[in-house]
């Protein structure tokens, strides 16, 4: 595996141009030294092992929340049953009291 790793760096280092720093001039540099540029993007609202991977989870989430808004309309209608996804909890927390509505509000001061 370390071998891999060493010649996908070195097939890298031959497509930039890039030079490797060193040992010397890594251990002179000062701890505390930082990077001319920083790499900003934004991290992944999931972390997972392929970005298909990560795009399975959320279509699966996308169909959570649709199935839970579906049964979230049927409580709303006073359907005895609504049937909500497997996972999903409707109780109400002693936190959501101070919410907008009030602690008799119910569903709709959380959806």
């Amino acid at each position: 595996m370390a071998v891999q790793i060493e010649e996908d760096a070195a097939a890298a280092r031959r497509r930039t141009g890039a030079r490797p720093l060193g040992a010397a001039k890594i251990v002179v540099q000062h701890p505390w030294t930082r990077p001319d540029r920083v790499k900003k993007s934004p991290a992944p609202l999931l972390h997972a092992a392929s970005k298909a991977m990560r795009q399975v989870f959320y279509e699966g989430f996308a169909l959570f929340v649709a199935a839970y808004r579906t049964a979230a309309d049927k409580l709303k209608r006073r359907d005895p049953n609504p049937g909500f996804p497997l996972g999903a909890s409707r109780q109400r927390c002693r936190s959501w009291a101070g919410r907008r509505g009030g602690a008799g509000s119910g569903l709709k001061s959380w959806l």
